[in-house]
């Protein structure tokens, strides 16, 4: 097994990327180069959104990425992970997935490319050295919008990390992150799970989230929000009533596995409180359109909290 360019358009590169694969995944009935060459094809754009994403900052390392596209790790089909490692401001990326379709090994890279955008970002969503929890959880959480945005979410994600978190004590890693932790386990379960509960339950856009980075989850809400009360206790509530842990505990079993928002809320509407105490003016108005243009509207209709409504 040797890495090649060959039969790659363009001798597999792009303004951001150099590719190669493994040839053992080529000759009769092999998936390359097709597959990759698809992913050339689609790459670029894929850059372009995680880009908007992380709000257009530069990556900080050199072009183009070598990008390696490998058998599975264990060779088995259903086997897969990827990495990437840098070194100064030269980064590789090894992309390691099997027989997967070319949307998996672009949803791949996406995960680990968002993790070198955070990286650059030093915000605190990097963790030390590898992308510790709130990272992990993060970058899953970009994974699975990337898909939503190809409209082609589905089974390629039913390795879920929020269940990890669900079938275990379900401890509060919303304020107790690991920075050192970027394993399949609870703590990256739960971090998955509660941006999710952000952008689905809250409302809060991608980039609304990525840009409120912080050293916890719990202050990614506080800036989102401006509520300064812990989070974690009202989060909990909300999924503990759709999935209890008596007599064992529920965990999500359709759709969007790392997904099940959103929930029914013991929140109440504001707004027409807000509404007796600001009339609707033209000042209402204009509050009520930066809020839906900076995607705080959900948040002012599923919270009783006045700090929301700021």
């Amino acid at each position: 097994m040797a890495l090649t360019k060959a039969r790659l358009n363009s001798g597999g590169r792009t303004a951001h990327y150099q590719f190669q694969y493994d040839d053992s995944l080529s000759g009769s009935g092999g998936l390359e180069p097709a597959r990759t060459n698809a992913v050339i094809g689609a790459c670029e754009g894929d850059f372009d959104l995680m880009s908007d994403w992380f709000g257009n900052i530069s990556l900080g390392v050199n072009f183009p990425i070598p990008v390696s596209v490998n058998p599975s790790p264990s060779g088995s089909p259903n086997s897969y992970g990827a990495q990437w490692s840098k070194k100064g401001r030269n980064v590789t990326l090894a992309i390691n997935q099997g027989t997967k379709p070319q949307e998996f090994v672009r949803s791949l890279m996406v995960a680990e490319v968002t993790e070198m955008f955070m990286d650059a970002q030093n915000i605190g969503w990097y963790g030390n050295g590898n992308e510790g929890t709130n990272g992990e959880g993060l970058s899953r959480f970009l994974r699975g919008q990337f898909y939503i945005n190809i409209n082609s979410f589905g089974s390629d994600l039913t390795d879920s990390k929020s269940n990890l978190w669900l079938d275990s004590i379900r401890a509060d890693y919303v304020n107790n992150p690991n920075p050192n932790d970027n394993g399949p386990d609870p703590l990256t379960g739960c971090a998955t799970l509660f941006i999710w509960y952000l952008s689905d339950q809250l409302g809060f856009n991608i980039r609304s989230i990525v840009a409120a980075g912080t050293s916890t989850l719990g202050d990614v809400y506080k800036n989102l929000t401006g509520d300064p009360n812990d989070p974690f206790p009202l989060f909990q509530e909300i999924v503990f009533s759709a999935f209890p842990t008596s007599p064992k505990n529920a965990t999500i079993t359709t759709g969007n596995l790392d997904n099940p928002f959103p929930l029914a809320s013991a929140g109440i509407l504001s707004t027409l409180k807000y509404l007796r105490n600001d009339a609707p003016d033209t000042k209402f108005a204009r509050q009520l359109s930066a809020l839906k243009n900076g995607g705080r509207l959900r948040p002012v209709l599923n919270s009783d909290r006045q700090a929301s409504l700021i």
